[in-house]
């Protein structure tokens, strides 16, 4: 595992808004998200990889 030791870690993306659950009737953007929310997001899911 890695460890990142920051105060604030951005990611720029040329898309709109980075999703939760994209494609899903759930699906819901991010605009901020802490460490402890970004580590339980990570236990609920499996991330997918778009070609």
């Amino acid at each position: 595992m890695w460890t990142l030791h920051a105060d604030i870690l951005m990611v720029l993306t040329d898309v709109e808004q980075v999703m939760l659950n994209y494609g899903e009737v759930d699906e819901m953007g991010i605009n901020r998200m802490t460490v402890d929310e970004a580590e339980n997001y990570l236990k609920k899911v499996t991330l997918v990889r778009e070609a």
